[in-house]
């Protein structure tokens, strides 16, 4: 049974560094790596109830739950993770960490290169959606988990797991990918290199430095503009928006934002520059570039071949960003391979960002096949 919990869970993130040098996609390495993570629920003897999250883009650690010195400091899938929730923690032992290359914790462009002491700023090392995966298993090795019950991961994290459950056939029993894809589409490499570009471009980002003035780049609220625009669909936004006024009645024939949507906008940029980095967006969204499963095989179904994972692929119907035909070209590469995958595609109209919104829908998807042994 899926119940709404009232009671508040207060958390608190956990730090691993690993000492040995952490090799990268590129050849490159880092030395003293940090991740930092949450846990939720408890593990069993046998340590068979593991439950990996991995966040998408913007997203972090704290998947669940509060902070105790900050009341709305909710988890960004509170809505799933929980007692009696969709991931039920009275049942599974669910870890989530910050990926490599963020700005919550785990070692990213604003960490201290113990080489210089100093942040490394755009001296770090170009980094993959491999390396990203990669870390997480560094972290489940260092919790001594051997086995995963299952990864659960939307948009970039869905890339992680595909990776994970390929690259370490065995580990991983189940996997939920949601709205994601095997490969970034150029129409999305489109997007994030203007999003780059309006980083890099402003004057104030400093190639990298901008923390020495003190002045956060406006291109990262640009940035952050763009990309919410794809999150959600067309009929989405006209429904929430049209082209109605922000507080006015009529035109004031102004370059400032006049229409909703404008002003919506304009909010989710500036929100956005106050918990994130500029130098962090450009590494991960860089990242999502690069990231090509297929890459080395000549048919998608060649990658699944080892794998004994079991998949569940959730796509949204209006999700123009992963839309459903790249879930469903995972599905036929999984099954072609004689592996084990079950498509659902949910109907809505919240766009990409269904998979934080759309809590009922998902959560009927989620919950029996997690519970399914």
């Amino acid at each position: 049974m899926i119940v709404n919990s009232v009671k508040k869970i207060f958390v608190a993130p956990q730090n691993v560094t690993i000492k040995e040098n952490f090799l990268l996609k590129s050849g490159k390495s880092l030395a003293n790596l940090e991740v930092r993570y949450e846990t939720y629920g408890k593990l069993n003897k046998d340590s068979s109830n593991v439950i990996l999250v991995i966040h998408a883009l913007t997203a972090n650690h704290h998947a669940a739950g509060y902070y105790e010195d900050d009341e709305k400091s909710v988890g960004w899938w509170n809505e799933f993770i929980g007692s009696c929730k969709a991931i039920d923690t009275d049942n599974f032992f669910v870890i989530c960490a910050n990926c490599l290359g963020g700005c919550s914790g785990t070692t990213g462009p604003n960490s201290t290169d113990p080489k210089t002491n100093k942040p490394y700023n755009m001296t770090f090392p170009i980094i993959t959606i491999e390396d990203m995966a990669n870390v997480q298993m560094k972290l489940l090795q260092y919790l001594k988990i051997k086995k995963v019950y299952a990864v659960i991961a939307p948009s970039m994290g869905g890339m992680q797991a595909l990776f994970l459950t390929t690259y370490y056939p065995t580990t991983f029993q189940k996997a939920i990918i949601i709205a994601s894809t095997y490969s970034q589409s150029t129409q999305h490499i489109a997007f994030s290199e203007v999003a780059r570009q309006s980083i890099i471009r402003d004057p104030l980002w400093d190639n990298g430095n901008y923390r020495k003035s003190g002045k956060i780049p406006s291109g990262l609220s640009i940035a952050r503009m763009l990309a919410h625009i794809t999150y959600l669909s067309e009929k989405r936004l006209n429904q929430k928006f049209g082209r109605e006024l922000q507080n006015k009645e009529k035109f004031e024939f102004t370059f400032l934002p006049e229409f909703k949507i404008e002003s919506y906008l304009n909010y989710q940029g500036n929100r956005f520059i106050e918990y994130f980095d500029a130098n962090s967006y450009l590494y991960i969204s860089k990242a999502l570039n690069y990231f090509n499963l297929k890459e080395g095989y000549d048919r998608l179904e060649e990658v699944f071949q080892k794998t004994r994972t079991e998949y569940l692929l959730v796509s949204f119907s209006s999700d123009w960003a992963y839309p459903p035909s790249m879930s469903k070209d995972l599905f036929i590469g999984i099954s072609n391979a004689g592996k084990i995958a079950k498509y659902v595609e949910l109907e809505t109209e919240k766009g990409h960002d269904a998979f934080l919104t759309e809590k009922d829908k998902l959560s009927k998807v989620i919950h029996p096949f997690l519970n399914n042994f």
